[in-house]
């Protein structure tokens, strides 16, 4: 009633808006699936993607030259929507595969605590998350909590620092027993120098009087920066 020709007005602005939202979960969709691969931040494929994406046209004159071109395009329009549904679909699966319930994420913070007492020399912290006859395998070696407690206790310098970030893959709890993979980034500062250090490692946990306690920890080095 008020204005005739809305259709006109308002389902191009609705088609511009689809387009943009288009080019955002395509590049979602994209960092995430190169971070599975590489086993690197996506948000750093993100940012790669959205700066490096031709743009030739701008966004929203990608989509009125879409919309122009394929106004009169009934196929097209089908694949345009078909596409919108796909994303939503592996997104919506990718968002499913990567929730932990609350008993998972108990696990996964016992071994980031771990990590917590492992970053500020902690001795009392690594014995309290760890069974009294842990095995951790690193770089060939089978190390015992003792071996863990004298290589972190040696003299550091003053302005050490380690922030440990961490990517689970996966965590599995079987009753009293449970494991988990992830990925580990560690920016590590010491003499004024920052090094970047990425590992994947496998963690076995057991329970304990109701407390999870790590058992076993196999650690591989991707690299370090």
């Amino acid at each position: 009633m008020f204005c005739a020709n809305w259709p006109d007005r308002i389902i191009p602005e609705l088609e511009d808006y689809f387009g943009q939202l288009l080019f955002l979960l395509d590049g979602m969709l994209l960092s995430y699936l190169l971070s599975s691969i590489a086993g690197f931040q996506p948000a750093t494929y993100s940012c790669l993607y959205y700066s490096c994406k031709p743009d030739i046209m701008g966004w929203r004159n990608i989509a009125s030259y879409n919309r122009s071109k394929n106004r009169n395009n009934p196929m097209q329009n089908q694949i345009f929507k078909l596409s919108l549904l796909l994303i939503a679909i592996c997104i919506s699966t990718i968002v499913h595969a990567q929730s932990f319930n609350k008993q998972e994420q108990i696990v996964q913070q016992t071994i980031i605590k771990l990590f917590n007492a492992l970053s500020i020399s902690d001795t009392a912290g690594l014995r309290l998350y760890s069974t009294a006859d842990v095995n951790f395998y690193e770089y060939g070696e089978v190390w015992t909590i003792d071996t863990l407690i004298h290589k972190v206790t040696f003299a550091k310098p003053a302005d050490f620092k380690r922030t440990n970030t961490f990517d689970f893959v996966n965590t599995t709890i079987d009753g009293n027993t449970a494991w988990a993979t992830y990925y580990l980034q560690s920016a590590i500062t010491r003499n004024g120098k920052q090094e970047l250090v990425k590992w994947m490692e496998t963690v076995v946990l057991v329970k304990r009087k109701k407390q999870w306690k790590i058992k076993l920890l196999h650690s591989s080095l991707i690299k370090r920066i």
